[in-house]
């Protein structure tokens, strides 16, 4: 019975070293097939571009499955972004917070960290135009986004939207509500938003403009002097837990 038990520390123990091992080994050996395929994606993209004189569009889904991305319902797996001129990241979107595994055009390398180009201007879009239509945001608060009428009207030939729709739906009532009755959150305010662009004052790095037309369905935490975080996860329960590690 002892050598049994022995045997079972001795096994539970040199799991958990594995494990030690394993998350302290260099992103580059852990995610290795992860950039294999975006190494793919990437010569893809740079062959597109070279054909055609422009990068692909972040909502031209027929093209970013020739190139290798696999089509989801709210976007492409991994994620694939552009900021409409020369640069684009390709973010391996995991869990809700981040940071990710991703590649940025500019950069020109693999890294863990956080998108950025969702948060820049389009350099060709009217300026006019974009201050007029700009939400703006400030202090703490928690926005959550939601396609616009003629937006969703656009959706509804994507198979499982109304469900995509009323899942997301119920978990920001039951946010909202939370929100509402715990005293600990009296100073974060909460917005629902179906403007596609958006305009943060006072964050880290702020101002910044924020064009979520490809961002159909998420929320956008953002705090006086702190980082902002887009969660674009989709989900039937509520997003306390995401919004109190954010604010704390």
């Amino acid at each position: 019975m002892k050598k049994t038990i022995y045997i079972l520390i001795s096994l539970i123990l040199l799991s958990i070293v594995s494990l030690v091992i394993y998350w302290n080994l260099p992103f580059e050996i852990t995610r290795k097939s992860d950039i294999k395929y975006g190494n793919l994606l990437i010569e893809n993209i740079n062959s597109y571009k070279v054909e055609n004189n422009k990068l692909p569009e972040n909502d031209d889904w027929e093209t970013l499955e020739k190139i290798g991305f696999k089509t989801e319902m709210l976007g492409t797996s991994p994620s694939y972004e552009t900021d409409g001129n020369d640069e684009y990241e390709i973010i391996f979107l995991e869990g809700f917070d981040g940071p990710y595994l991703m590649w940025n055009s500019k950069e020109g390398k693999w890294k863990i960290g956080f998108p950025t180009i969702f948060t820049k201007n389009n350099k060709k879009q009217n300026y006019s135009e974009q201050k007029r239509t700009n939400q703006k945001i400030n202090g703490n608060t928690v926005v959550f986004l939601r396609p616009s009428d003629e937006k969703f009207e656009d959706l509804k030939k994507e198979q499982g939207i109304y469900e995509v729709d009323s899942d997301f739906g119920f978990a920001i009532q039951r946010t909202i509500d939370s929100l509402k009755i715990n005293p600990k959150f009296n100073d974060i305010k909460n917005e629902v938003y179906t403007e596609r662009y958006i305009e943060i004052e006072d964050c880290r790095s702020c101002p910044k403009s924020i064009d979520r037309d490809s961002i159909y369905y998420g929320l956008i935490l953002t705090a006086t002097n702190k980082e902002i975080k887009i969660i674009t996860n989709v989900q039937s329960i509520s997003y306390i837990p995401i919004i109190e590690e954010y604010f704390k």
